[in-house]
């Protein structure tokens, strides 16, 4: 832990942080904040940071996606982290933005790998959580992994056999985090109409985990989350044992195909 880079406070997120609480604050001055701390974790060239990409499965857009270069001939990237902004005074809640980034990137995503995952933040205003997105969500209710629509806080641990895979450990996490569904009194009348915001509402108070960190209050824990981030692929959790284990078998039926044919 002690080399952990320290990317908060300085004076330049010190005025964007006044500037997103600023009571005519617009998104941009949270985009600000998100680009310009991407800038500083993900700095050298193996990184790109695109703001908002076109997915070309669903035609909407991130708001910043940073892709990994893969040095091989044909150079290639692909795509390690989505990153959704909205105002300190935006109508949308909290998991109305997680849910609209992970509409953005499902196909996107699902097109690339039977088992991609890749990392999404949330930002408003002040308020940030950090997430890995599966696509093998049947994983995750086997092995009774919490999730939101495939998302897995990194304040949670992964069981792996019997270890825990944690990104933060006990003491790193605050006892003031918020839940997804903090901001209740956001859920307006026209909100209570709507079945689809209600339905997204219902699935963010089942979802428990205290998960959402504040930019003025957690700034070392930013910094942790951050550069794990920079540093580690989204865990795998119990998902590859499966794997190997699906391996196995299919080896062991071309085995007994090998023995039939022998027999024969």
């Amino acid at each position: 832990m002690a080399n952990i880079p320290s990317y908060l406070p300085n004076d330049t997120f010190d005025y964007l942080q006044k500037k997103i609480l600023d009571k005519s604050s617009k998104e941009w001055f949270v985009g600000a904040w998100a680009t310009t701390m991407l800038k500083k974790v993900f700095f050298d060239d193996q990184w790109i940071i695109i703001p908002e990409r076109i997915n070309e499965y669903t035609r909407k857009r991130p708001d910043l996606t940073v892709q990994k270069i893969v040095s091989n001939l044909p150079v290639t990237s692909y795509s390690y982290l989505f990153y959704e902004v909205k105002a300190h005074k935006s109508k949308s809640r909290f998991e109305d933005a997680l849910h609209q980034t992970i509409q953005d990137l499902e196909q996107w995503v699902d097109q690339n790998t039977d088992n991609a995952s890749v990392y999404v933040i949330i930002q408003r205003g002040c308020k940030i959580a950090f997430f890995e997105y599966h696509n093998n969500s049947d994983d995750f209710d086997f092995h009774n992994v919490p999730h939101i629509w495939k998302c897995v806080s990194l304040t949670q641990p992964i069981q792996d056999g019997d270890q825990k895979k944690k990104v933060l450990e006990d003491e790193d996490i605050p006892d003031d985090l918020l839940p997804i569904y903090h901001d209740t009194n956001r859920l307006s009348k026209k909100g209570i109409k709507d079945k689809a915001k209600q339905a997204r509402r219902e699935d963010a108070e089942n979802f428990t985990e205290k998960c959402v960190f504040d930019i003025q209050k957690h700034q070392r824990q930013i910094n942790l989350l951050f550069h794990h981030i920079l540093t580690n692929k989204p865990r795998e959790g119990p998902f590859a044992e499966d794997s190997e284990e699906d391996e196995d078998e299919d080896e062991d039926e071309d085995e007994d195909e090998d023995e039939d044919m022998y027999m024969d």
